[in-house]
């Protein structure tokens, strides 16, 4: 029993440094576009007429392990997108772009967008 909690307070650990580590490093524009393609392609597949695709938390620590598993060259063709909840897929797409250094949208175009002009 004790080996058992000791073992799950280890992996959740290391989950919590995976996802410090991805909050704090900088993605490669071809990853990140790699992720977005792939994940807009499953959303289309699968997630369009899905209620609450949005609504539906996903946990961060899920995320973050999924993105260390894709960033990773050596591992990252074990594992497919096809095989997560479409809500983790959409919760993997808006992590992967709340995490850009750059925004998408300029700076000028958002506030025109935002003051209703």
């Amino acid at each position: 029993m004790f080996r058992l909690v000791n073992k799950r307070l280890a992996i959740n650990r290391e989950l919590e440094s995976l996802k410090q580590e991805f909050n704090q490093c900088s993605l490669p524009i071809e990853f990140v576009h790699r992720i977005v393609v792939n994940c807009v392609d499953e959303i289309i597949e699968r997630g369009l007429y899905h209620p609450f695709i949005l609504k539906n938390p996903c946990p961060a620590s899920v995320v973050a392990a999924i993105l260390t598993l894709m960033a990773d060259p050596e591992r990252r063709d074990l594992f497919s997108l096809k095989c997560a909840r479409i809500d983790t897929v959409v919760g993997v797409m808006l992590t992967v772009l709340k995490n850009l250094r750059e925004a998408i949208v300029p700076l000028e175009i958002q506030g025109e967008l935002t003051s209703g002009k």
